[in-house]
């Protein structure tokens, strides 16, 4: 697909811009197929080929933005439509958190809540403890399972040798 861009040329801080026609797939330095025109920033000049300008536009070629704009001011396009940026929506968005703020506001815990909540916590953690102190218990008995087989095993080996 063809593509009517601009392609950076000149110095640092000097910049210019050659218009061009080129794939559309390609870099803007790449070779192109023809050159347009061309466009300076500093001193707001802009050059159009406007008959070839016409002429790949009825091929095909589609403009970029910035193009766009620049062939709009020359009147050899439509200008394209202006961006409308939604001020409702962020307007609705901070009043929806607005309003689960007062809610959350409304179904806040009462003090008394809070200390019930506080006391199944430790409840929780009281049971937590019962259990880490069981598993510590039931680690000692294995333990000293083992050192009583240790024992065993020594005594074993004497009847054995005799």
């Amino acid at each position: 697909m063809l593509a009517i861009r601009l392609s950076r040329r000149g110095k640092r801080n000097k910049a210019f811009f050659q218009i061009i026609v080129q794939e559309k797939e390609k870099s803007p330095k790449a070779k192109f197929i023809e050159k347009l025109g061309y466009f300076n920033p500093h001193s707001k000049e802009l050059n159009l080929n406007e008959e070839r300008v016409k002429h790949w536009l009825s091929c095909g070629a589609k403009p970029s933005e910035t193009t766009h704009r620049l062939l709009a001011k020359k009147e050899l396009i439509a200008p394209l439509p202006k961006k409308t940026f939604s001020v409702k929506k962020k307007v609705k968005e901070e009043e929806k958190r607005k309003e689960e703020k007062k809610e959350e506001e409304k179904t806040e815990v009462k003090p008394e809540v809070k200390k019930a909540q506080k006391e199944d916590i430790k409840k929780d953690k009281t049971q937590k403890e019962v259990k880490e102190a069981k598993k510590e218990e039931d680690r000692k008995e294995v333990q000293k399972g083992a050192k009583e087989k240790k024992k065993e095993n020594p005594k074993l080996q004497e009847i054995k040798k005799k």
